[in-house]
């Protein structure tokens, strides 16, 4: 499918199969893809707000929590203060530059070959034919 002239690649698989080890290659058409999903996905959440700066959004009175007696935090000393924020989505919120597209391949790349070789390839490597500049000579799968 085309629009505008483009192959449009919006709803295009991403399973674990040929078409994303496509979209992960050097494919011109596949790095304007992920660049377009990367975009959609930081502006979505941009867009969002977190669930804590909601309005309707009210804390629980600490002595509503069972077993959680009030001034438990100060007993603890400030250990609140020495730990390192998890990854809950209302505490770290994505940043709004996404890391280089290179890095995020080369992952991505890497996680796909140990996939492939969990699963019955245990010698795959990802094809030589998708990097480069002659990646541009095999086209998305399955289009």
């Amino acid at each position: 499918m085309t629009v505008n002239g483009d192959l449009d690649l919006s709803n295009y698989g991403t399973g674990m199969g040929p078409e994303y080890e496509w979209l992960i290659s050097d494919h011109p058409l596949a790095l304007a893809e992920r660049q377009r999903r990367a975009a959609e996905f930081f502006a979505a959440e941009l867009d969002e707000p977190a669930a804590l700066d909601e309005p309707d959004h009210q804390p629980a009175p600490e002595e509503d929590f069972t077993g959680m007696r009030p001034g438990l935090g100060e007993e603890v000393g400030g250990l609140a203060t020495h730990v390192e924020p998890t990854a809950d989505r209302d505490q770290l919120r994505y940043a709004t530059e996404a890391e280089p597209d290179e890095v995020t391949v080369a992952k991505s790349r890497a996680d796909y070959e140990q996939f492939r070789r969990d699963h019955g390839e245990p010698t795959y490597t990802y094809p030589a034919h998708y990097l480069g500049a002659s990646a541009v000579d095999y086209p998305a799968p399955g289009l």
